[in-house]
């Protein structure tokens, strides 16, 4: 065969197999939209949106020029070198996932062969003696080209218009709702935890629905999902915080790649009563797993929007309906370390605000006055939130250490103990730094503290004496070599829920990849201080949500991508029975990269709707009275 022809084909087959024809479909659905709805208002995201046309562009050009490459087209054939040398090079990295031959073993390097093949056999056939050298493209690269044209401007313009998540369309052929066969789930004996007095009353002030970071509802029942409906609020952003006001609406903390926006939607349509930029971030090359400046916010006893400023700053809004208006700020820079941002803000008691910072700074700053004052906690990192102590103080997880914090004689933090955990080996795929990865999580009246170590072959789950700093108990969860979580603990009374986010990464959960599967719950005895598994589901794959329980309900209510060799990417509000580990009901939220939560929280509303913070904004399976 000559190498024109041979190149040809194999550069057809490329086509073919750098990105399934699923994600070619869901890419030029979505990334125009991106790049309409992001052009004047974020430039990352409108971007990422040119990034994704264009992962759609090369697998099409590859096909479009295989054509007059096998007509001995010289200029084809040159073109095809370059397509093929620049899909090996992407193919060595993360959007590898996006081929088909990324569901076998070795699929990566077969398609860098494969491409290398393309590229040398195309090269050979542009010095070749044979054809006139004269041959031109021919009409099917210039109607590719057309069609395409067309195809990306009318997606820009319906995502300057719209004002929903674009999802994606290999949706629409997954299974909208499943449901199991097994009885209702029974309620939990689970007593709710102290109010955190300098919270807002109820379970909707902080991503873990308060204080003490249980991630439990009371009194709240989830809807039936059979009876709902999925909408959609573009942000621009991952609304990671959604908090609720005293009337029940959402108050969401939307953090984009350089910017910070808070907006106010009805809980029932998600249509935006009010909006404010909060701030703007520095864009850096950590900004997907960096939770620093605004990934967190809550609620003070006042119902005021508590934000950690991307500037050193904790600022405060005013939160009424349809406004959203700065009332003060605390400059703390002074207190932390060059560079260093400030990860998660909390108002205790006393009306303190305590806060953590990114590079292991502990501080606490009065509001009614006085300088700020801080310990920190040198050669560590505190990538989550923290928990408030009962009775004043609070616990801290660095990347070395469980710590309990006192207010001390001068008005800054003291340590009362601090415990060193393992944490491990290695930067775990699924995690944002080498450490535990959970917020600290008060139990029991606040008699213990719950966390995960990070631990080598399996983590553990780990439970200590609040009083003490004394480890209690610790119990291994998931498979060996394939176990991590980047999200808290859940608390319902003695029982502990716990999820795997081992294997999850932005641009690896795509095209009907996954991370590894698994969920627990262990249950505490404080008598004894034992910990004793009582199930664990290695079916269900939670990339990375923070999870919660409805006790009433026996439920955990979290979200799942299942894997899907079809390569369809969908996303679904999940309900497990608390008692059983067995799934309840799953309904599809969406599919396609912009329905991924990445870390963001799952929430249940007053009303029994579910939320869910997304990539894209927010998604909500919702019972409209309207």
């Amino acid at each position: 065969m000559r190498p024109s022809r041979a190149g040809a084909a194999l550069l057809a087959a490329l086509g073919l197999l750098a990105v399934t024809p699923l994600a070619i479909l869901d890419l030029l659905w979505i990334g125009p939209q991106m790049f309409g709805a992001g052009l004047g208002a974020d430039g990352l995201f409108a971007a990422i949106g040119l990034v994704m046309f264009a992962g759609a562009l090369l697998p099409l050009a590859c096909l479009a020029l295989a054509v007059p490459a096998w007509r001995d087209s010289r200029r084809a054939q040159r073109l095809g070198v370059g397509l093929a040398l620049f899909i090996a090079l992407l193919a060595l990295g993360p959007t590898q996932s996006l081929s088909p031959l990324s569901w076998i073993w070795g699929g990566r390097w077969l398609l860098v062969v494969v491409a290398a093949a393309a590229a040398l056999t195309l090269a050979l056939a542009a010095r070749s003696e044979h054809g006139d050298g004269q041959v031109g493209l021919g009409r099917a690269p210039r109607a590719l080209t057309a069609g395409l044209a067309l195809v990306f401007v009318a997606g820009a313009l319906l995502g300057r218009v719209g004002d929903s998540i674009p999802f994606a369309p290999s949706g629409l052929l997954a299974g909208e709702l499943r449901e199991g066969s097994q009885p209702a789930a029974q309620p939990l004996a689970a007593a709710p935890t102290a109010r955190a007095r300098g919270l807002l009353a109820g379970q909707g002030s902080t991503i873990h629905n308060d204080g003490a970071m249980s991630d439990v509802y009371y009194g709240r029942r989830a809807i039936d999902p059979a009876e709902a409906e999925v909408r959609s609020f573009r942000a621009l952003g991952d609304c990671a915080s959604i908090l609720f006001d005293d009337d029940g609406r959402l108050v969401a903390v939307c953090v984009g790649g350089t910017r910070i926006v808070a907006y106010v939607l009805d809980p029932e349509t998600l249509e935006p009563l009010a909006e404010r930029r909060l701030g703007d971030r520095t864009l850096g090359l950590d900004f997907a797993t960096n939770f620093a400046g605004g990934g967190y916010a809550v609620l003070d006893h006042r119902g005021r929007l508590v934000v950690p400023g991307s500037d050193g700053s904790i600022d405060r809004f005013l939160v009424d309906g349809d406004t959203i208006e700065p009332i003060d700020g605390f400059d703390v820079a002074a207190t932390l370390a060059p560079d260093e941002s400030i990860t998660s803000a909390l108002p205790d008691d006393t009306r303190r605000l305590w806060y953590v910072g990114s590079a292991g700074t502990v501080g606490v700053v009065d509001p009614r006055g006085g300088e700020p004052r801080s310990i920190r906690f040198e050669g560590t990192e505190v990538e989550n939130s923290f928990a408030l102590a009962p009775g004043g103080g609070a616990f801290v997880v660095t990347s070395e250490q469980l710590v309990r914090l006192r207010i001390g004689a001068d008005g800054g933090p003291r340590i009362v103990w601090a415990r060193d955990y393992d944490n491990g080996e290695r930067l775990k795929p699924g995690q944002t730094s080498r450490a535990s990865g959970t917020t600290p999580t008060v139990m029991l009246g606040g008699r213990f503290v719950a966390i995960t170590d990070n631990a080598e072959p399996r983590m553990n789950v780990q439970v200590y004496a609040a009083r003490s700093g004394e480890l209690a108990c610790e119990v291994p969860v998931f498979a060996s070599g394939e176990s991590a979580t980047e999200n808290s603990l859940i608390a319902a009374g003695r029982s502990l829920f716990v999820e795997n986010n081992y294997g999850y990464k932005l641009l690896e959960v795509t095209a009907g990849h996954t991370g590894e599967p698994g969920v627990a719950r262990i249950d505490f005895d404080p008598a004894t201080r034992t910990c004793a598994p009582i199930w664990e589901n290695d079916d269900v794959h939670i990339p990375s949500v923070v999870s919660k329980v409805s006790a009433d309900d026996g439920q955990m209510l979290t979200y799942t991508k299942p894997a899907k060799p079809t390569g369809i990417d969908a996303w679904y509000f999940t309900a497990i029975d608390a008692g059983t580990g067995e799934v309840l009901w799953e309904r599809l939220a969406g599919a396609g990269p912009l329905a991924n939560n990445h870390y963001a929280a799952l929430y249940l509303g007053p009303t029994g709707n579910l939320y869910v913070g997304a990539v894209g904004g927010v998604i909500g399976l919702v019972l409209s009275s309207r």
